[in-house]
């Protein structure tokens, strides 16, 4: 029984990374920039609950409820930088899905730095991208970084990899929520 339980969730992760590598409503990077994470949402929205499950329970497992005692000794909720690639995107997913638990906790990410430019509100935004195992399939991060830093001067050259660790907050735009991760340092690893 455990091996067609076994089975039957690596079946799901599978169907979860190959659903999200043909999703038509988000961009080749992932990002959740305003003008895509609509779509986003509404794609994630209507996949199959078997999917959402497996995800969801993926996701739970190495969530920051498991990671309480590691939170009190080094400070963060949830380190993506210790977890295994499928873990990481799995977390990610959650993140954007179940947002309102990460409200407030402490994020350590590391990945490839990403700007995007929104013409509508004449800004950029920054992203820390995570790639699943496969590397088929990303998902953005998006941060803000605390300071007078002006882009591109202070930023790195987009595909940089990057570490930040920031606060998981949301803020309002065009009608729009979007979450974040307001980070007061930036290490470029490469």
């Amino acid at each position: 029984m455990k091996k067609i339980l076994s089975i039957f969730l690596i079946l799901c992760l599978i169907s979860i990374f190959a659903a999200g590598c043909s999703d038509k409503g988000t961009s080749e990077t992932g990002s959740n920039s305003p003008e895509i994470q609509e779509s986003t949402n509404s794609a994630a929205e209507s996949s199959s609950p078997e999917i959402q499950e497996s995800a969801n329970s993926a996701a739970e497992s190495n969530s920051p409820k498991s990671q309480d005692s590691t939170a009190a000794a080094g400070g963060l909720d949830v380190d993506l930088t210790v977890m295994s690639s499928t873990m990481v995107y799995a977390e990610v997913y959650n993140m954007m899905k179940s947002p309102d638990y990460y409200i407030g906790k402490t994020v350590k990410v590391r990945g490839s730095y990403y700007a995007s430019y929104y013409e509508k509100t004449d800004k950029y935004y920054h992203y820390v991208i995570i790639e699943d195992a496969a590397a088929c399939c990303q998902q953005g991060l998006e941060f803000i970084w605390n300071g007078d830093h002006i882009y591109p001067d202070d930023y790195p050259e987009d595909d940089t990899i990057i570490e930040v660790t920031g606060i998981f907050g949301s803020y309002e735009e065009a009608g729009y929520t979007y979450y974040y991760l307001a980070v007061d340092e930036m290490s470029i690893l490469e």
